[in-house]
């Protein structure tokens, strides 16, 4: 079935609802330009678009420069957009058909749909939020054309602020040109792009941007390189994987107590990985193993989750705890249970110049922890280390050292490029040579 064009709508909204009728696509085009007021104003009722204030008429002064439209009216693109969702979602309709270089090669396209748009769009929006980003702020993107270029543009205009944005194939001297002048708060970026088959890596170019944008307080990065490596899995028979769930059952939570938004609802088991049309897969968190048989083996947590005696917890807490003492610069904490091993709780510390972990030391951190957090959670050992690993994006790398410590390859779990401080690594490469 043909859809009605967009047009033969309009012409007859004109006809039941302002009594105007066109014979052909000359004569409503002569209305349009010469009739402003009414034209505009019809193009507002005919598309819904609502105000939060009164306002007027369609032209209120008609001058060049200097017209003025919609006086007293006010409306968020973001918010137009998105009140279509549940009628756009029970039509079918996608919010967004998208494709890649690697999607095209194998004949698909992928789809991103209404509700998951809005909560994309929510999260980002919060998350900017948190950082400052208010109406009439400047939030700038470095982004290729994908859909989370669209959740970013609709987060920021959810929020009042400007929005800017250059593609990652476009050199400094151009993006600067653009993003200088208007004096951006945050950044945007991706990590890189691909084009005819290459991964294109733009981070040493985002370290130029922001060295030469010093109204950037804050950095938003999206890893479009690992792109294709996050979200993309298969079933295993016989080997060890993480535990998901690609349909829904009874017993998963409904919500945490207080996450009003579900943010955190949401990135506890929803963030890691996305079905082939961006519908959301469970990450439970732990290494299973499903035999031939149908059986299943779980070996341990697969993310950075404390689990001491079935009590488990968040590595913030630990943190917290460590890193109130001045002798403390940073911290890293990781635990090694697994399948036929007792939970090994490490901490790795590194202090200040001068400063040494001694007895003293350590059993104030023990104190510390197990007033924070419980009896349980005081770590096994304490070790005193050069440098924590950390991410470009300035995350502690906990889930690549845990694995690291459990006996997988350095080049496997971790990428030097996409690290900080990639010479910290060697010490911890070491450390677990030392345990095996």
């Amino acid at each position: 079935m043909t859809p009605t064009p967009q047009i033969d709508h309009y012409r007859r909204f004109l006809r039941e609802q302002r009594g105007l009728v066109f014979e052909d696509y000359a004569s409503l085009w002569g209305w349009s330009v010469t009739e402003l007021d009414a034209f505009w104003r019809s193009i507002w009722d005919h598309f819904d678009l609502r105000s939060a204030t009164p306002f007027e008429a369609a032209l209120n002064e008609e001058r060049m420069p200097g017209a003025v439209w919609f006086r007293g009216a006010t409306l968020n693109i973001a918010a137009q957009a998105l009140r279509h969702t549940d009628a756009a979602d029970a039509a079918g309709h996608p919010a967004i058909v998208h494709a890649d270089e690697a999607m095209l090669a194998r004949g698909e396209l992928g789809e991103l749909r209404w509700p998951e748009l809005r909560r994309q769009v929510g999260a980002l929006a919060a998350a900017l939020h948190e950082l400052g980003v208010r109406r009439g702020d400047r939030v700038v993107a470095y982004l290729p054309n994908v859909p989370q270029t669209a959740v970013a543009f609709l987060a920021v205009a959810s929020l009042g602020a400007v929005w800017s944005v250059c593609s990652p194939d476009m050199g400094p001297v151009a993006v600067l040109d653009r993003f200088r002048q208007i004096e951006p708060k945050v950044l945007i970026a991706a990590d890189g792009v691909r084009y005819a088959g290459q991964a294109i890596d733009r981070r040493e170019m985002l370290v130029r941007l922001l060295d030469e944008l010093p109204t950037v307080g804050d950095v938003v990065l999206l890893g479009n390189l690992d792109a294709d490596a996050q979200g993309q899995g298969h079933p295993l028979i016989d080997e060890v994987g993480e535990l998901v769930c690609t349909r829904p059952m009874p017993s998963m939570p409904l919500y945490f107590w207080g996450d009003r938004d579900h943010e955190r609802y949401l990135s506890s088991y929803f963030d890691m990985y996305r079905g082939p049309h961006g519908e959301g897969i469970w990450r439970h968190g732990d290494w299973l193993r499903i035999t031939p048989a149908g059986g299943g083996i779980i070996y341990g947590r697969s993310d950075a989750t404390i689990n001491r005696h079935g009590i488990r917890m968040g590595t913030a807490e630990l943190y917290r705890a460590v890193e109130t003492h001045e002798e403390v610069l940073d911290s890293l904490v990781v635990d090694l249970e697994y399948l036929g091993r007792p939970s090994c709780l490490l901490l790795f510390v590194q202090l200040r110049d001068g400063v040494t972990l001694d007895a003293a030391l350590q059993q104030r951190l023990r104190e510390s922890i197990k007033k924070a957090l419980s009896a349980r959670h005081v770590p096994d050992e304490i070790h005193q280390v050069e440098a924590i690993p950390r991410t470009l994006s300035g995350k502690k790398m906990e889930l690549p050292i845990k694995k690291l410590l459990l006996g997988a390859a350095a080049e496997q779990v971790m990428k030097r490029d996409a690290m900080a401080n990639a010479d910290a690594v060697a010490w911890y490469q070491a450390f677990a040579r030392g345990r095996a």
